[in-house]
């Protein structure tokens, strides 16, 4: 057994040297990159005009693309565009009535990165970017702990500055291709409801939801570079 062990080790040793050993013109220049990932938000810290309430959005995917401008190893700088569409807001305290509604969020970031220790294949980056987001949050669902609706609450969109922190690597596949993986912190800005708790019998009171957007992110991109 030792020795087979001993013979599959050597077997993968030599095709990774042999990969490895194949010359590579660095990527650089401009290209354009296709995103997918995982957002998981932060307390949103909700605020109700009561005071502050618990509020949890959760997770989502994430889909997006752009494009950039490359210098390998060096500075690197892009404009993506990422959506995150998968978000629902659940709040209230326990054994009191409860509010649930979709949330989604619209990203557009100019970014630059830094390339660190970089090599012929692999390039550890961090970065940092600023731009915008847009944040729907769509029609708040009051229920009571029996289950009955007490009312709704209209959603609303609201656009704000956001930015975020990135650290990865890049790692040269082709002449003309990398894989980029990493880890994001983004501040997607301020999102709020409409004004107006409209209860089930027709009544209305004065209400509002206002809450901060933030997530912690993992993001693998392909990157082709022209």
């Amino acid at each position: 057994m030792g020795k087979i062990k001993s013979g599959v080790f050597l077997i993968l040793l030599l095709i990774s040297s042999s990969i490895f050993a194949e010359e590579l013109t660095p990527a650089g220049g401009w290209y354009v990159r296709f995103d997918a990932g995982i957002s998981t938000a932060s307390d949103p810290e909700l605020k109700i005009p009561s005071g502050p309430i618990p509020a949890d959005l959760g997770s989502s995917p994430i889909l997006g693309g752009g494009f950039g401008y490359s210098l390998v190893p060096g500075i690197r700088a892009d404009l993506t565009l990422t959506y995150r569409s998968g978000f629902e807001q659940i709040s209230g305290f326990p054994a009191m009535p409860q509010g649930v509604a979709d949330f989604r969020s619209l990203a557009t970031l100019l970014s630059l990165y830094l390339d660190v220790l970089s090599s012929e294949r692999v390039s550890p980056y961090a970065g940092f970017g600023i731009g915008f987001a847009r944040n729907d949050l769509g029609r708040i669902t009051i229920t009571n702990p029996d289950g009955s609706r007490l009312g709704t609450i209209e959603g609303k969109s609201k656009t704000g500055y956001a930015w975020q922190f990135c650290a990865g690597g890049s790692f040269q596949l082709g002449d003309q291709w990398l894989l980029d993986a990493g880890y994001h912190y983004l501040k997607g800005g301020d999102y709020e409801s409409k004004d107006l708790l409209v209860f089930s019998d027709g009544s209305s009171v004065f209400a509002k939801d206002k809450a901060k957007f933030r997530s912690h992110e993992f993001i693998v991109s392909l990157q082709y570079t022209f």
